[in-house]
C-alpha cells in the first residue's frame, strides 16, 4: 500500500485532481503549530505568580521608631522589615530590597546602590533590631543629645520624650503623629512639624533648632487641618487596632 500510495498521488497531480492527504498524528506537530499557544510562553496556567515580596502584616495601623540620627522610621508593629524614609517605604526581604508609596504596595525593585542614606550599606536586620532596642531602653547617651544640651532659641518648648520617639500614620496620608510625647508633633517628607498655642515650627530634627512656619506655607496633610484632631484620630485609630 505504502508502494502504490504515491504513485496514485502522482497520477491524480497530472490530471489535474485536488488531493487530501490525511494527517498522521504520529508524524509530528502540524505545520504552524509550534507546539504551545501564542502568547502562552510555556507557563501552566495559574502558576505565572506577580513577581514581588510578601504582603506586609501589620497589627493595627502602621507605628514607626525613628532611628536616632537619621530621617530613616522602623515599623515596629510588623514583623516585615520595613523602612519610611522620605514619602517612601522600602522593604528589605532576603537579599532584594524594594520600594512603594505605601506599606501594601505595589512594590517595584531598587538596587542596594539607590538605597536613601541611612540604609545605603547597612543591614536591614541589625537597623531594625537597633531602632526597637533603643525604643525600648532609651537612647544611648550623647547620641545626640537633650534639649539643654542642644542649645535653647526662642522656638517652642522642648520635645519630651524618653529614648527613641515612635510615630503613627495618619490613615490615608503620609503624615506621621509623635505618639509617645503630649507636644503635637507631626513628621512629613523629612521635616518635623510642631504645632504650639495656635503658632507652627518646622525643624530637621524633633529637638529643633525650630523655626517658625506659616499655616498657609504648611504642607498638605497639613494645611488647614486642626493638629488636635488630627493627633487625636491617628492615636484613637493606633489603640483601637492593637485591640482588636
Amino acid at each position: 500500500m505504502q508502494k502504490v500510495l504515491p504513485g496514485i498521488i502522482l497520477a491524480a497531480l497530472l490530471s489535474g485532481c485536488v488531493v487530501y492527504v490525511p494527517h498522521n498524528e504520529h508524524q509530528g506537530v502540524p505545520p504552524g503549530h509550534g507546539g504551545t499557544p501564542p502568547g502562552h510562553g510555556g507557563i501552566p496556567p495559574g502558576q505565572a505568580k506577580k513577581m514581588g515580596p510578601p504582603p506586609v502584616r501589620v497589627v493595627g495601623i502602621p507605628s514607626f521608631v525613628l532611628l536616632p540620627g537619621t530621617m530613616v522610621m522602623v515599623m515596629e508593629n510588623s514583623a516585615a522589615a520595613v523602612f519610611f524614609v522620605n514619602g517612601f517605604y522600602y522593604y528589605a526581604h532576603g537579599d532584594s530590597w524594594w520600594v512603594a508609596t505605601h506599606q501594601e504596595g505595589p512594590w517595584r525593585t531598587i538596587s542596594s546602590r539607590r538605597l536613601p542614606e541611612g540604609l545605603k550599606g547597612r543591614s536591614a536586620l541589625r537597623l531594625r533590631a537597633e531602632a526597637l532596642a533603643m525604643k525600648r531602653h532609651g537612647t544611648p547617651p550623647g547620641h545626640r543629645g537633650t534639649p539643654h544640651e542642644r542649645g535653647k532659641n526662642s522656638g517652642p518648648p522642648p520635645v519630651q520624650v524618653a529614648g527613641a520617639p515612635s510615630f503613627v500614620l495618619v490613615p490615608g496620608t503620609k503624615v506621621m503623629v509623635m505618639a509617645d510625647s503630649d507636644s503635637v508633633v507631626f513628621y512629613l517628607n523629612g521635616f518635623y512639624y510642631y504645632s504650639h498655642r495656635n503658632s507652627w515650627w518646622v525643624a530637621k530634627h524633633y529637638e529643633g533648632p525650630w523655626r517658625a512656619i506659616a499655616s498657609h506655607s504648611l504642607p498638605a496633610g497639613l494645611r488647614g487641618k486642626s493638629p488636635t484632631k488630627l493627633r487625636a484620630e491617628a492615636l484613637g485609630k493606633e489603640r483601637r487596632g492593637r485591640r482588636s
